[in-house]
């Protein structure tokens, strides 16, 4: 059953968010109430009728007692039901009775069909409707990359299993994306507009650059890593910002939300956007978890790996099956490739290491 807009009307004006929102305007925020709106296409009416109230009421800080406030529904219900023909029910008359306390403006201005105008004309009411900016999202499944060239001419190179959010065009005093998983950035400079990244836990904070960035919720880490120009990484307002220098690289764990900093090896790190895939040292469950996200398959494991299991190769451009094969000679395995299904049975002998 359609939600009624009058009681979603009521619950967007007491949500203290919400409140937030249409006074305070950001776009993280901007970005989450639209996305409500287009995921809930019945309730924007609701929406839009609390955005006029709220902006209206900041505007003209109008405030009317119980007394006033009961007087005026009433007087508003008796002409709607005259001009309409209708009758409220008793627990209608109650429900808005209730919130006509909160706000009293707000719901005369829904049932009614008036505007605040009629009511208060001692002052002309501010009419600001701000422009909404249009985001695109990108979102590649496990088993495909991709590379964008954002509006600025930013390039970026999207990995497995992430997905980027950009507005349509960029303005304001800033440039700001927001990534989910990995990514890889060649920023295009622009002095007076800074480029903004923003990931769970921090915000990465550049003029023109290139950088490596992987936030994974599977992870429970952010990492920066950095291989041109300067970046600033945020991480909240009572921190200062952390500059890092080319092959430095910032993490942030988010769990016992410590951070570290350190050198990487530029290949091993940002290799993966050039078809390129590292193993150093890793167990057989580091390795099937790539290859599901790299070729974007799901294995069927039989048997047990032996400790001295321990992968140290480099691939390029390498299928699935190719490289399958070659861990033959060297682990004992065998394996079915089935659509996105891979059958492997683990040799369970000791391996020299």
């Amino acid at each position: 059953m359609k939600t009624s807009v009058n009681h979603i009307f009521i619950q967007l004006i007491t949500d203290p968010e919400f409140i937030i929102w249409v006074n305070f305007r950001s776009k993280e925020r901007t970005l989450f109430w639209e996305k409500w709106a287009k995921d809930q296409p019945d309730r924007q009416e609701a929406l839009l009728h609390a955005v006029e109230f709220l902006s209206r009421l900041h505007f003209r800080e109008v405030s009317l007692s119980e007394k006033e406030s009961d007087k005026l529904l009433e007087g508003i219900l008796k002409e709607k039901v005259e001009k309409k023909g209708t009758t409220f029910s008793r627990k209608r008359e109650w429900f808005f009775s209730q919130w006509i306390r909160v706000a009293s403006i707000l719901v005369c201005c829904l049932l009614g069909g008036y505007t605040l105008d009629r009511f208060t004309t001692d002052a002309p009411i501010v009419n600001e409707e701000p422009t909404k900016p249009i985001y695109h999202t990108i979102k590649n499944p496990k088993g495909r990359r991709s590379l964008l060239k954002l509006p600025d001419g930013t390039r970026v190179h999207l990995s497995h299993d992430s997905e980027l959010v950009f507005p349509q065009t960029f303005a304001g005093k800033r440039r700001e994306v927001f990534l989910k998983g990995e990514a890889y950035f060649e920023v295009a400079p622009k002095d007076s507009t800074p480029f903004l990244v923003k990931v769970k836990g921090m915000a990465v904070n550049v003029i023109g650059t290139s950088f490596n960035v992987k936030s994974r919720d599977k992870d429970y880490e952010s990492v920066v890593s950095l291989v041109t120009g300067k970046v600033k990484i945020a991480l909240d307002e009572q921190i200062p910002e952390k500059e890092l220098s080319p092959g430095e690289q910032f993490s942030l764990n988010l769990i016992k939300n410590e951070i570290a900093l350190s050198h990487f090896h530029v290949e091993k790190v940002t290799g993966w956007k050039d078809g390129v895939i590292h193993f150093h040292d890793a167990d057989m469950d580091d390795f099937i978890e790539v290859m599901e996200d790299w070729y974007g398959v799901n294995f069927q494991v039989f048997g047990r790996s032996s400790p001295a299991w321990k992968i140290n190769a480099k691939y390029k451009d390498e299928t699935l099956e190719e490289i399958l094969m070659g861990l033959q000679y060297v682990y004992g395995i065998s394996f079915k490739i089935n659509g996105k299904t891979v059958w492997m049975k683990v040799d369970e002998q000791e391996i020299s290491p």
